[in-house]
């Protein structure tokens, strides 16, 4: 049973990988071709008041896609004196359940994270306006805590991967 759910997790975690890069893709696309339409229009003496805001939450969502997508692969900011510690004395065991662990508490601290960015979003849809065409700006926020949840999840499973291995003896990408 453990190991269906394991198995389940680790293909919504496979799929969101997927997602992310797409988006990101599409994102930094769309910061490019918006920064080129406002600096052709500034030549010509012409402007888009709604590219501006638009490029800055763009650029703020390609910062949490490439949070997620970093955490996924291992490759996010880390201390890890005591792992390294236990790599050079060779205690391969206890440097993954020590990272599990700490993979763990991240997840958690992710979680509580974005459930405190939340009162934030209500906020925002409570006393803001729309930020441009027509989009409010409470939507835009919403990145924040959408952020955080994907981050703790991708924590979260790859601490399952530390974990729990199957016997197959399957380690963290």
């Amino acid at each position: 049973m453990m190991q269906k759910i394991r198995s389940a997790l680790i293909c919504i975690d496979n799929m969101i990988e997927k997602g992310t890069i797409g988006l990101l893709v599409a994102s930094l696309f769309s910061t490019l071709f918006l920064m080129m339409l406002v600096m052709i229009g500034r030549f010509f003496n012409s402007t888009f008041l709604w590219a501006d805001p638009l490029v800055r939450h763009l650029v703020f969502l390609g910062a949490f896609l490439g949070g997620i997508l970093a955490t996924g692969k291992g490759q996010h900011i880390a201390i890890d004196i005591i792992a390294k510690y236990f790599q050079r004395t060779g205690k391969k065991k206890s440097e993954e359940k020590l990272q599990g662990l700490v993979f763990l508490l991240s997840s958690i601290i992710l979680i509580w994270q974005a459930k405190s960015a939340i009162p934030f979003v209500k906020d925002t849809f409570i006393y803001e306006k729309e930020a441009f065409l027509g989009i409010h700006r409470g939507y835009l926020v919403s990145i924040i805590p959408l952020g955080f949840a994907f981050i703790s999840f991708r924590f979260f499973v790859t601490s399952i991967k530390l974990l729990m291995p199957t016997t197959s003896g399957e380690k963290h990408a």
